[in-house]
């Protein structure tokens, strides 16, 4: 049985309704009641509850047309179901033409992890700022990942810059800050003769026990016309040029021989250099000198 055998003919509309029933009915009321209703009882009723029974029956679809889909043959509902799951089927077992699946045919976080290939994600992939410090593995930032002179003074913590970590002759003079070698940096014996500065070594920076072997200074003494006469000998306060002495400075005078001449002439015996506590008096024995004399003189430190 088809939908179409369910149609109602002109034929049977006239064998069922009032048109075929006498101008003047002569039955009961019920009868003539019955005569209204057997369009609607006996052939509509009967034929629309025979579709829908063909409706709801298994075999259904194929009585019903559909008009054409694109990529799909059929001229039924049946055949055009089975149809879209063949191609649905296809598409599952790789018939999905490339570049099919654009951007807003993939669901919001449809593509996971397991969907990209390994090595799938570029750099062009990843946004300015996307790999934070917890996407990056310990470990993973190795010397060669780091660019050139990349690492700044600010990026070291304090104390990260050991021993071993400064090369060879790394650490130069202008490296050193001003002052920063102290007395505990230097090792024993490391101030040889040639770093000490010419003259830097004075009285003061003279151990007491190398007073009596120090070497002297080569100075020079001048000696004035006028002397004070005293019990014995004549003095006068004299300076040295050329010599800064201390409280422990012995002068020793080296005469030459204008100035020998001088003192004979003049019955001068001698002339010697007291130094009382940094002040330094000349003494003239036996007579004083008649003209002012400059005298060459070694300054040497002795112990107090």
């Amino acid at each position: 049985m088809s939908f179409s055998s369910q149609k109602i003919s002109a034929s049977e509309v006239a064998a069922y309704g009032v048109q075929s029933r006498p101008n003047k009915l002569s039955g009961t009321a019920a009868q003539n009641k019955a005569v209204f209703d057997a369009l609607v009882g006996e052939l509509v009723a009967v034929k629309l509850n025979a579709l829908i029974d063909e409706l709801c029956g298994a075999g259904a679809a194929a009585q019903i047309g559909v008009d054409t889909v694109s990529g799909i043959t059929a001229d039924n509902l049946q055949e055009a179901l089975e149809g879209i799951m063949l191609s649905m089927q296809e598409m599952s077992q790789g018939s999905v033409a490339d570049g099919a699946i654009t951007t807003i045919k993939l669901a919001d976080a449809a593509v996971t992890g397991a969907k990209i290939a390994a090595g799938g994600v570029g750099t062009s992939n990843l946004g300015d700022g996307a790999v934070t410090s917890a996407k990056i593995a310990d470990g993973a930032v190795t010397t060669a990942k780091i660019a050139l002179l990349a690492i700044t003074a600010a990026l070291l913590a304090d104390g990260a810059v050991t021993t071993d970590k400064l090369a060879s002759l790394a650490v130069t003079e202008g490296k050193i800050g001003a002052a920063a070698v102290s007395t505990t940096k230097l090792a024993a014996n490391a101030v040889t003769a040639v770093k000490i500065a010419s003259g830097a070594v004075t009285a003061s920076k003279l151990g007491s026990d190398v007073y009596n072997t120090a070497p002297g200074k080569v100075a020079s003494v001048t000696l004035s016309a006028t002397w004070t006469a005293q019990t014995g000998d004549w003095t006068q306060t004299v300076t040295v040029s050329g010599a800064t002495p201390t409280a422990n400075s012995k002068i020793d005078l080296q005469a030459d021989s204008a100035a020998i001449s001088q003192m004979v002439d003049d019955g001068c015996a001698a002339i010697y250099i007291e130094n009382n506590n940094g002040t330094l008096t000349a003494h003239a024995v036996g007579a004083p000198t008649t003209a002012a004399l400059t005298i060459q003189c070694t300054v040497t430190e002795v112990t107090a």
